[in-house]
């Protein structure tokens, strides 16, 4: 449904705002022979995991790699915070090892997220694909009772094998979902005019059959 398809789109959106958060959350200059003990940045750090993992849950992602991202991302805040309080007091060699978990969690979380993207991407291209195999069965179908809305159909196909091909883009796919349901739309409208149309025919000859008949009879 329309309303069921923008949800996709909606968590897909989501989702990719949250791996942007977390990779920018990645401290990049925390070297592993000499880390930069920096309080203020493992609170800005703690911060944009807060954020990326409010991201996530927001996009109401079933799948368990969301599950697992998000779960990453708490630890990235919680070890954030650890960080900037062992660097407060002191705490080196402690502060050390609180950064490189808030950095494993982090890339974790990118590791997950990635997941989660690859794998709702892989069933919106199933869904085309399935789109497309019903278009072609109902243009054979259609192309001898109403070209109109064969040609509708064939629009409708074309779009749905536009959606299928791999490395779409969330509004790419999102612009070629509404195009497969407009033209399904336009095509099952024009069918139902020459249905009426038919019905019609078939009317009309009943009366000329029955018609003739009494002709006969008089």
């Amino acid at each position: 449904t329309p309303k069921a398809e923008r949800a996709r789109q909606q968590t897909v959106r989501i989702l990719r705002e949250a791996m942007v958060a977390a990779s920018q959350a990645v401290p990049q200059d925390v070297a592993e022979t000499r880390p930069a003990f920096d309080a203020a940045m493992q609170q800005r750090v703690g911060e944009a995991a807060v954020d990326a993992r409010q991201m996530v849950q927001a996009a109401q992602c079933s799948l368990p790699a969301a599950s697992r991202a998000a779960q990453a991302l708490g630890r990235a805040s919680e070890q954030a915070v650890n960080a900037k309080q062992r660097i407060e007091r002191g705490e080196s060699g402690l502060a050390s090892e609180a950064q490189a978990n808030v950095k494993q969690a982090l890339e974790q979380a990118l590791v997950d997220l990635n997941e989660a993207l690859q794998l709702t991407s892989d069933e919106q291209i199933g869904r085309f694909r399935r789109q497309a195999e019903e278009s072609r069965r109902l243009i054979e179908q259609a192309v001898a009772v109403d070209p109109a809305g064969a040609a509708d159909l064939a629009r409708a196909l074309a779009a749905a094998e536009r959606g299928a091909k791999p490395g779409q883009q969330p509004e790419q796919m999102a612009k070629a979902e509404l195009d497969v349901r407009e033209k399904t739309q336009q095509a099952a409208a024009n069918l139902a005019v020459r249905s009426q149309e038919l019905e019609h025919d078939r009317d009309l000859a009943k009366i000329l059959t029955q018609l003739a008949t009494q002709q006969q009879q008089a």
